[in-house]
């Protein structure tokens, strides 16, 4: 039976509703999932389907971009038609069948088109990665009730990135030694099994997920609501223009409100403006996702014997999860806690110091790159730039989860989510842009171009946090039904 949320009112708020455990650990199996494909994907690209070293960064990059931008798709179904439950039940499925399809391109014996299953599989692993993303995040969020419950849902998200550290850890240990220390159809690495693993997890986080059906708060989609919006804007256009030599409205999104309502002008200025907010966003996961392909070909240029272990190239990004667990709750109950001292408490001030430690980390990925170019040094020295990722990712991702769900009107809480997916697909794009031209004849330069980058994308979105207008909670989304 469905939980309605009528039937929730009256009832004693709990920090953990019962149906949050399914779906934090669908996430956390997800986040496996998918940094399973990311970690082993670039050396796969060009060892494997023989594309140099430029090209793999900029396919690989390509392939995040098409991940992220799917998931606005995924949440206008899930929003407007299908609703996030059924959106993300049927979109596992997708993504289970998709990451199949590359394992068995990866299969040499069978003398399949490998480089067009491997292109089909990803483009069919986007789309359901796409599907689940944003409607996993927002019906998390349903599940609770706002705004009595609002330092509940901030509690959500955090442990939601501690999960999906969890999994992005077990990927980057897991997947590299499945490729590298199994032997399989007669070939001296593994890649099917590197991507058949994390195929059979996704179908397995499918029937997890069905399993707390009972239990989930579910709310019916409400329409196409990005349609609306759309329309709302351009009602206001038109309508300022023919009516620019009569009196002037405070806004001019006003001048839809005859045709569109109040309710809906409303949404659409929230909307816009948290919109503008993340304008300067994908700059900084432009630097943020050199971690998944130029840091691990600096990782090959350096010396992974440690002694007692030898680092792989691709599980040098084990060490994002590592210390972000280690240093997660040293943010949540040290850092954030001083940070509020002095007066650094809201979440575009934590986004606004998250963009500053990404420059920071991609300008030590530029002082390594120096040495390395002269000296063959010990892989560790990577390290200090992966602490800074690790500082820049916990103070912006949680942040901007919470910013992008609680801004965003009731009905376009998938929609607005996902556009921090589509902010990482912005990243990435840039990321194929610049590697791809192959503007750069040293790595070194490449690094300084992205920290001076960041750096005056962070001096930017500080300017917009300055400027930016808070939502206010009122009444929570059950009392209004």
């Amino acid at each position: 039976m469905e939980v309605s949320n009528s039937q929730i009112k009256g009832k004693k708020l709990k920090k953990f509703p019962g149906a949050v455990p399914f779906i934090l650990g669908i996430c956390g199996i997800e986040r496996y999932t998918a940094n399973s494909i990311v970690a082993i994907l670039v050396l796969y690209i060009n060892t494997k389907l023989h594309f140099d070293q430029s090209t793999s960064t900029a396919i690989m990059h390509a392939n995040d971009f098409l991940v992220y931008f799917f998931t606005i798709v995924g949440a206008v179904i899930g929003d407007s038609w299908w609703g996030a439950y059924k959106t993300i039940t049927l979109m596992m499925i997708v993504y289970s069948c998709g990451i199949a399809i590359v394992s068995l391109g990866a299969i040499e014996t069978l003398n399949l088109p490998t480089i067009a299953l491997t292109f089909i599989g990803l483009i069919v692993v986007a789309v359901g990665s796409g599907g689940v993303r944003p409607n996993l995040n927002a019906f998390g969020g349903t599940q609770y009730k706002l705004p009595e419950q609002a330092e509940e849902l901030k509690f959500f998200f955090s442990i939601q990135f501690f999960l999906m550290k969890c999994g992005s850890l077990l990927a980057y240990f897991l997947a590299p030694t499945l490729r590298g220390d199994v032997k399989c159809f007669g070939m001296e690495d593994c890649y099917p099994l590197a991507f058949g693993v994390p195929a059979i997890a996704i179908f397995v986080s499918f029937i997890i997920f069905i399993s707390g059906t009972r239990l989930y708060v579910r709310t019916p989609p409400s329409g196409n609501m990005l349609v609306k919006v759309f329309a709302c804007i351009f009602t206001a256009v038109s309508q300022k223009f023919k009516q620019r030599n009569k009196t002037p409205k405070s806004h001019w999104l006003d001048y839809a409100e005859q045709k569109h309502g109040k309710k809906l002008v409303d949404d659409t200025k929230s909307v816009l403006s948290v919109l503008v907010m993340f304008l300067p966003i994908p700059i900084y996961w432009s630097g943020f996702l050199l971690q998944n392909s130029r840091f691990v070909f600096q990782a090959t240029r350096t010396n992974g014997d440690i002694g007692w272990f030898v680092i792989k190239p691709d599980q040098m990004l084990i060490f994002n999860p590592v210390l972000a667990l280690i240093f997660f709750p040293i943010c949540e109950y040290v850092f954030y806690p001083l940070l509020a001292k002095i007066g650094i408490k809201t979440v575009l001030q934590k986004m606004t110091l998250g963009i500053l430690f990404g420059a920071i980390g991609v300008g030590f990925a530029a002082i390594i790159e120096t040495q390395i170019e002269s000296n063959y040094i010990s892989i560790l020295w990577l390290i200090p730039q992966y602490l800074a990722m690790v500082f820049s990712e916990n103070f912006l991702y949680i942040a901007n989860l919470n910013f992008a769900y609680n801004e965003a009107p009731k009905e376009m809480k998938s929609v607005i989510t996902s556009f921090v997916f589509v902010t990482i697909a912005g990243g990435n794009l840039i990321v194929v842009f610049i590697t791809g031209m192959k503007f750069f004849s040293s790595q070194i330069y490449e690094f300084l171009f992205f920290t001076i980058l960041i750096f005056l994308d962070m001096i930017f979105f500080g300017f917009l946090a300055t400027r930016y207008k808070y939502v206010q909670v009122g009444e929570s989304d059950v009392e209004k039904e």
